[in-house]
């Protein structure tokens, strides 16, 4: 499917997950990274639903982007991809990763590893109007958490909840409880008959009611991720 290709109207709700260059990456050979202005190429103003040219009309889509924590990062994707892209800045979240007794995975002062993943959180625009309040506004800062799975770069959930009983994969047998995006962002998304338009790019799974578009859209559901039913994960 090419990526030019969405539902009529667009999509209301875009999340992305970038393979920024990363050193803990390549070095474990991870995954291929991009580099950061090859992103400049995705078509993000023709994916996200237009919001309408009035203070009271439709709101447009968000777009979730996750980036790490280096500096020059966040400060690309706010100077010059979202405007590029037609997106307004509204809102920055944060992961907390948590350990089984749910404490951070690393201290909060740590000076080389952060125990957190950041989520800008930008709305479509057009160039002349002011940000549609049909909806109510974004809260700019919030903190969700949840127990890390140990396959590198794995975000929360997509869909929903995962059960405290049930394991997030064979390779590390932890349990998590999050809620991540969508039901934290339906409130925010734009009204519309029937469930939302959701993408996922860069996507390594896909997700009930979602569009999944990536080169390794099947890689966290390789069968060498699942257990048989009722087999006990060591």
């Amino acid at each position: 499917m090419a990526l030019t290709e969405c539902p009529p109207g667009g999509y209301d709700l875009i999340v992305m997950d970038p393979p920024f260059p990363n050193t803990s990456a390549a070095r474990g050979q991870q995954y291929g990274t991009l580099d950061l202005y090859d992103l400049f190429q995705l078509p993000i103003r023709d994916l996200l639903a237009p919001c309408a040219a009035t203070s009271n009309g439709r709101p447009g889509g968000l777009l979730c982007c996750w980036i790490t924590n280096r500096p020059r990062i966040r400060r690309v994707m706010l100077e010059r991809l979202f405007p590029a892209w037609g997106v307004t800045f509204v809102a920055e979240w944060y992961w907390l990763k948590l350990t089984r007794k749910g404490e951070p995975v690393l201290p909060m002062g740590s000076q080389h590893r952060k125990p957190f993943e950041r989520l800008l959180i930008a709305r479509r625009t057009p160039a002349n109007a002011p940000l549609a309040t049909a909806t109510p506004d974004i809260p700019a800062r919030h903190v969700f958490a949840s127990i890390q799975c140990t396959l590198h770069s794995r975000k929360p959930p997509l869909d929903g909840t995962y059960a405290q009983d049930r394991p997030c994969c064979r390779i590390c047998s932890r349990t998590t409880l999050t809620l991540m995006p969508l039901e934290l962002l339906k409130d925010y998304l734009p009204a519309a008959d029937g469930p939302p338009q959701c993408l996922e790019l860069f996507a390594r799974s896909l997700t009930p009611g979602w569009t999944s578009w990536g080169n390794e859209p099947l890689k966290f559901q390789s069968t060498d991720y699942f257990v048989p039913a009722g087999h006990t994960i060591p």
